[in-house]
């Protein structure tokens, strides 16, 4: 090998692994940086009604008290994640608790508390997935299950 080809090396070596590593580092730092995602649920004064419901069982909430309360435990200090809800409702989801809001001027909202994988999940579609503590869960099941029997349909 000549010495130029060897001062060749020596110069682009190193600039090349520079620029894998600075590669490789992006990729790696990538599902950290981005967009945060807000918790965003409706105030009780807009909301005539909350429905949660489990497979069959089914509680209605209609008292602003009682709707703030549950807001109020939903949001916490305030949510936020950089884990992005993609679709309508979640995957692989165990002991799946659905709440709608139900507007008064018609509509509603949806959000789904559930389990996988050991850890506690709130979910609002095409927003975020967020965090819940395993008392803020057992929260909602106590709820759900004291709650009043589902209306006739």
């Amino acid at each position: 090998m000549t010495r130029k080809n060897q001062a060749a090396r020596r110069v682009w070596l190193p600039i090349l692994l520079l620029l894998a590593a600075a590669l490789l580092a992006a990729l790696a730092l990538r599902p950290f940086s981005g967009r945060a995602y807000t918790l965003h649920l409706p105030s009780s004064a807009d909301v005539s009604e909350l429905i949660l419901r489990r497979g069959g069982e089914e509680t209605r909430l209609a008292g602003w008290e009682e709707i703030g309360t549950v807001t109020g435990l939903l949001l916490g200090d305030g949510r936020t994640t950089a884990r992005e809800s993609v679709q309508d409702a979640p995957v692989n989801a165990e002991n799946c608790i659905q709440l709608d809001y139900v507007f008064s001027g018609g509509g509603a909202s949806t959000l789904f508390a559930y389990e996988r994988r050991g850890a506690h999940w709130l979910e609002q579609p095409y927003n975020g997935i967020y965090s819940l503590s395993e008392e803020e869960f057992g929260a909602l099941l106590a709820l759900l299950a004291q709650g009043a029997p589902p209306a006739d349909g």
